[in-house]
């Protein structure tokens, strides 16, 4: 019997989601912007507006058994969150607002993706 992947993503959004609802700063919406394009010339040029993908997601410090200071240093921050409550999928191109406003920079990302399937990303923040 093979697993319903597609659904099992699904049950990870729900559970982050239930989770999320208890109004406690580090179980809220996360944004991960995208920076917008470029045009205009070299030395005067224009941006576009950042895009936006706003998602439930679970954020917590890391645990001092984590820390390395070499990949992972004091004050970074990981994010859990449903690959399917995304359209993009998280990179180091992109940039995250948490709930407080503060944007942070994508150190790393690890997918979770069983037979293929996209399930969940653990993305590594720092400010």
């Amino acid at each position: 019997m093979s697993e319903d992947w597609s659904a099992i993503a699904n049950e990870v959004s729900e559970a982050i989601a239930s989770i999320g609802d208890v109004n406690s700063p580090s179980n809220a919406t996360v944004t991960f912007l995208t920076r917008g394009t470029q045009s205009g010339d070299a030395w005067n040029p224009v941006f576009a507006a950042d895009g936006t993908d706003a998602a439930p997601a679970l954020v917590s410090d890391y645990s001092d058994d984590d820390l390395d200071d070499t990949i992972i240093k004091r004050g970074d921050k990981q994010v859990l969150v449903s690959a399917s409550d995304v359209t993009i999928v998280p990179s180091t191109k992109h940039r995250v607002r948490l709930h407080d406003l503060s944007e942070w920079n994508i150190i790393r990302v690890q997918t979770t993706s069983p037979a293929g399937v996209d399930v969940m990303y653990k993305v590594q923040i720092r400010s």
